[in-house]
């Protein structure tokens, strides 16, 4: 259901902001003021959830709540551009001789200038959002609970687990990418991202059991990580993995 959907996305959304706040990207990108406005404006609509479900049967809610729900998906594909990025940079620095390299170093600048933008705008969009909501009568009540911690699985995904179709042009770009890199080239990481529901980590399970995958990779391992990575634990587990 829509209005679900949306409580869901604004927890998470929550904790991802709170998280990529705190991180050197956010002060390399100079963007922590723009993620503090953003947190703040994500707190005031999460209020507005739960009486906005009481209200679902109501055409102007409804219409609301689907309006709401595309910006939201708008706001987590701008901070898993900034999630990919810590990665990016994380990565990086591992490359360098000294760990203690600045991301500041690292990011483009074109990148540190049109992020705040995307955030200050998605930022402008929810609370307009937010304005809307009071227009409509919603009162605020949050919903019971915390945000709840990253959760996530490390099991080994098996083909027969699920069922996804259409997607075969996407798993073969995929597939392209990863066998099809230059041996001088250093592949660090193919990013999937899109809107919540399109099933991202279905489409990575078909991409890891596939034939060629098997074939062109002595070795391979799956991991879940939550937004907050210690890149050196990763790194860690990664190993743990493969030794068994």
């Amino acid at each position: 259901m829509a209005e679900a959907l949306v409580t869901i996305d604004a927890e998470g959304l929550l904790k991802k902001v709170l998280t990529i706040a705190a991180s050197e990207i956010a002060i390399a990108c100079g963007c922590e003021e723009k993620l503090s406005s953003l947190h703040r404006t994500l707190d005031l609509i999460r209020a507005k959830l739960s009486d906005a479900e009481s209200q679902k049967g109501t055409q102007a809610v409804m219409v609301w709540l689907k309006q709401l729900k595309d910006v939201m998906d708008e706001a987590d594909d701008v901070l898993d551009e900034v999630h990919y990025e810590m990665l990016r940079c994380q990565i990086k620095k591992l490359d360098r001789l000294s760990r203690k390299v600045s991301c500041l170093l690292i990011l483009k600048f074109s990148f540190r200038n049109e992020i705040g933008h995307k955030i200050q705008n998605v930022n402008k969009t929810l609370l307009e959002i937010y304005t809307q909501a009071n227009g409509l009568g919603l009162q605020n009540e949050h919903p019971a609970g915390s945000i709840p911690d990253g959760l996530y699985r490390e099991t080994i995904p098996h083909p027969e687990e699920f069922k996804i179709v259409g997607r075969d042009d996407d798993v073969l770009r995929i597939i392209e990418l990863l066998t099809q890199s230059r041996k001088e080239e250093k592949l660090a990481v193919v990013p999937i991202v899109g809107m919540v529901g399109i099933r991202k980590i279905a489409l990575a399970k078909l991409v890891y059991n596939d034939k060629k995958i098997v074939q062109h990779f002595n070795v391979k391992a799956w991991l879940c990580v939550s937004v907050t990575v210690d890149i050196i634990t990763l790194l860690a587990k990664i190993y743990e993995s493969l030794v068994g």
